[in-house]
């Protein structure tokens, strides 16, 4: 800091409360100092911006943000999260907040970084720990989206991620013009300043479908294939010998059939019914990836790196190259195509008498949009071929079998709405709608989940290492705010939470009909562990499954395929493979169970990335439009409300109509008005207003007009 710069601050601490700018010039004049004006105001936004002084929302400046001592034996390590006024929050492996780290202390540290720190013998307001970054030990990411400007006034690039609070410097310019989209390379990494490469330029900012690719790239990802990937695959052999036939099962004259979205084009799941006596036998039959996708290849490498399709609104970033996704191995119908398939026979109760995998090859007969089944349903499509619509109905009454098994024993059905954005030619949002969720979606998600199930027996009866689907029951901290959040809504829980199990949440439901199903949906996700994959089976909490795995989409899944391998290599295909092979697989399975579960989350974040992204971008064509929703959540600094489409925005406390001071509750998060006692909580319906939004921050402002209930 310069001598100004400490002028400054030895005059607001003097002061010891906050002085209008005014003040603050007026008593540096005072101070005899030679300096201008201007360069009092460029001090003061200086010194503000790197925390040293603050300015509260009437103007006033007041001392900021000082250190304390560093207290001995304090040193620890987390991953630093970093917010929108660039401080940061180190956490631990579960997200509990570790120490709160000031933006003048960072040392460097970038959003996701892990890092070492040592305590300070203070705490912040909030009682949490106050630290500081000694060393950061692994960098998050080094690659970072950027528009670069240029102007009369200079060249710039402005990051995509708000949480860069350093200026970026990039000497060679070659080929770039006002309104680029590129990608950088962090090589350098300072306090106050970045020194960055441009590794891709991506193209202008108003180029269609640029905005949405950007989020992909921002996060490590390269959406398009290499040329040796694309090359090997390719070369691959794709023809149906009549060799390959005789080792399978020929299931060509079976009356398979598709159920996708319409607009679906990796086709990866068929299903078969037929019905006998009282029983029926149900054929899930999965593409067979596995048989092109071979270990130690090219394509199998890129497969375990992305581990998961990604899928974006109008695009998808495919697990694997469209010749196998949405040719090779998509079951189109008319066409014969090789077949990991579960065979199982289910009685009236719902239970799984016997199963069996195995390879096949079918022919599907036809392709159905959800749309059609479930106008078949309900009368409104008339299938001309008896066949099939005899194998309709069969499949309603085994759907309705099954889901009667699973709500018995538990399975929770989350019933939360989910959005369908609609663009138009120039890639803007048009609309955004729900997404819907009929007998259709889920009679094929319940069919699927007994595949699942079933393809977990034989490894687990014979003690065998294998890829599971895990879900852990909730923890106590989410336990105790789900009761709290429960009793706010007037949804009444019996028996003892901590001891919770899944048919406990069942049960539930049951006591509360004819209450909103989705509300409670709501807090019931917010509780939730997430699912993972593990070697290590404790079941899956959410489907009340003892025993679960991921066997039915292979084309979009990587674990799907590990666990097609597993089958052939130990059962089905013994002599196609070697015992090199078979042990290298079996000590990769905890890698590749953490990954999956790491690039699953990166995937789930980049797709609420875009669809935020979009949000934004549609209610800015709102701004002053009146709508209704629900206060879906409640912090310190406001409350966020959901409008029926699920488009989410944030209502500060001064945008809050009340005409009342409001008091923040921090342990039932509510706020309470001082004079009319009005609670403001969690499931409240409102009537709002949009006031703002911005696509760079992905940020929605919306006013509270009125309170309904």
């Amino acid at each position: 800091m310069n001598k100004l710069d400490n002028i400054i601050i030895d005059i607001l601490k003097k002061e010891e409360k906050p002085i209008p700018k005014g003040i603050l010039i007026k008593k540096i004049e005072e101070s005899k100092i030679d300096v201008e004006k201007n360069s009092i105001f460029k001090s003061i936004k200086w010194l503000i911006t790197n925390g040293s002084i603050k300015e509260l929302q009437t103007g006033k400046l007041v001392i900021g943000y000082e250190n304390g001592n560093i207290l001995p034996n304090t040193k620890n390590k987390g991953i630093i999260k970093i917010n929108s006024s660039h401080d940061g929050f180190v956490k631990d492996d579960d997200g509990n907040s570790l120490c709160y780290i000031n933006k003048k202390n960072l040392k460097s540290a970038l959003d996701g970084d892990e890092v070492e720190f040592e305590l300070f013998d203070k705490k912040t307001k909030e009682d949490l720990s106050d630290g500081i970054v000694t060393k950061v030990i692994n960098r998050f990411k080094t690659l970072y989206t950027a528009i670069f400007y240029k102007n009369e006034k200079g060249n710039w690039f402005e990051i995509d991620d708000q949480k860069i609070y350093q200026k970026v410097f990039v000497k060679d310019l070659t080929n770039l013009s006002n309104g680029m989209k590129v990608l950088l390379n962090f090589y350098e990494i300072n306090s106050n300043y970045i020194n960055a490469d441009v590794v891709k330029i991506i193209g202008n900012i108003n180029d269609v479908g640029n905005d949405i690719i950007s989020i992909v790239y921002d996060y490590g990802i390269e959406p398009e294939f290499s040329d040796q990937v694309l090359k090997f695959t390719n070369s691959i052999n794709y023809k149906i010998t009549e060799d390959e036939i005789l080792k399978r099962k020929d299931l060509r004259d079976y009356n398979f059939i598709t159920i996708d979205p319409r607009e679906s084009k990796d086709l990866d799941d068929s299903i078969c019914i037929k019905k006998e006596g009282d029983l029926f036998r149900l054929w899930v039959s999965i593409a067979d990836v596995a048989h092109y996708l071979r270990p130690d290849t090219i394509l199998d490498d890129v497969a375990f790196e992305r581990s998961t399709s990604i899928y974006l609104i109008d695009k998808v970033i495919p697990m694997l190259p469209h010749v196998i996704s949405n040719n090779v191995c998509s079951l189109n119908p008319n066409e014969d195509r090789l077949a990991m398939t579960c065979e199982m026979l289910i009685d009236k109760k719902g239970e799984i008498k016997s199963s069996q995998i195995y390879e096949s090859i079918i022919n599907s007969k036809k392709r159905y949009a959800y749309d059609d089944v479930n106008d078949f349903f309900n009368g409104k499509y008339n299938e001309q071929n008896d066949e099939l619509k005899s194998m309709l109905e069969n499949c309603f009454e085994l759907y309705k079998i099954l889901r009667n098994n699973f709500s018995d024993r538990g399975y929770i059905d989350f019933d939360v709405p989910e959005p369908k954005i609609i663009l138009d030619t120039l890639g803007k949002v048009s609309d955004v709608k729900l997404r819907e969720r009929g007998d259709a979606q889920m009679m094929i998600e319940n069919f699927m989940v007994a595949a699942n199930e079933a393809s977990t027996h034989i490894f687990k009866k014979n003690n065998m290492k294998f890829i599971y689907r895990i879900h852990d029951k909730p923890s106590e901290k989410k336990l105790k705010n789900f009761q709290v959040e429960c009793k706010k809504i007037g949804f009444k829980v019996s028996g003892e939470v901590n001891n919770i199990k899944s048919n406990s949440i069942a049960r539930w439901i049951e006591q509360n009909q004819g209450y909103s199903h989705s509300l409670f949906s709501r807090i019931l996700l917010k509780t939730m562990s997430k699912a993972e994959y593990s070697i290590d089976n404790i079941g899956h909490f959410g489907l009340a499954s003892l025993s679960y795995t991921h066997f039915t989409s292979p084309i979009r899944r990587y674990p799907d395929v590990i666990v097609h391998r597993l089958y052939k290599m130990f059962f089905l295909r013994k002599n196609d493979y070697t015992d090199l092979q078979r042990s290298k697989l079996l000590k990769n399975l905890e890698l590749i169970c953490k990954q999956s579960s790491e690039r699953e989350q990166r995937a789930v974040q980049i797709e609420r990335d875009v669809n935020a992204l979009k949000f934004s971008e549609f209610m800015g064509t709102k701004i002053g439009n009146e709508y209704y929703g629900i206060v879906s959540h409640v912090t310190s600094f406001g409350v966020f409300v959901e409008l029926e489409n699920t488009i989410e925005g944030l209502c500060r406390i001064k945008n809050i109509k009340l005409n009342d001071y409001l008091i923040f509750n921090e342990e039932e998060n509510t706020f309470i008005g001082e004079k009319t006692k009005k609670i403001i909580t969690f499931g409240n319906k409102v009537k709002i207003k949009v006031i703002g939004a911005n696509s760079k921050t992905k940020q929605i402002d919306f006013e509270i007009l009125e309170f309904l209930s």
